[in-house]
């Protein structure tokens, strides 16, 4: 599901009813985790892990932009290293379609705030 589609989605009555059950802080530190481990990989990455690091991110930014304070939780918890997980995704990721996921996320990000 690309960023638009679901960002309409979660901006409809069953997504609203779906985000006020779930345990924001624990999905972020999961989908964190997820996208970490996918791209600390060094060897090649299949299209099935490029479409589940994209899924997670998007999804990630759509929490961001819906549920305020997430981000600042997202730089405190102890659980997540938040400096590296970003110049991780932005930089040190070998795969320049990731890289530029990252990128063009966070920058929508900023124009959401």
């Amino acid at each position: 599901m690309g960023g638009e589609k679901l960002q309409a989605f979660v901006t409809g009555e069953m997504g609203m009813q779906i985000l006020e059950e779930i345990d924001h802080k624990q999905l972020q530190i999961k989908l964190i985790k997820t996208i970490e481990v996918c791209i600390e990989k060094k060897d090649k990455m299949k299209f099935e892990d490029k479409q589940i690091i994209k899924n997670s991110f998007s999804l990630w930014i759509c929490l961001l932009a819906h549920e305020k304070g997430m981000f600042e939780i997202f730089l405190e918890d102890s659980s997540i290293n938040s400096e590296a997980f970003l110049l991780g995704g932005l930089l040190e990721c070998q795969e320049e379609e990731i890289r530029e996921c990252f990128r063009v996320s966070l920058l929508a990000l900023t124009k959401t705030k």
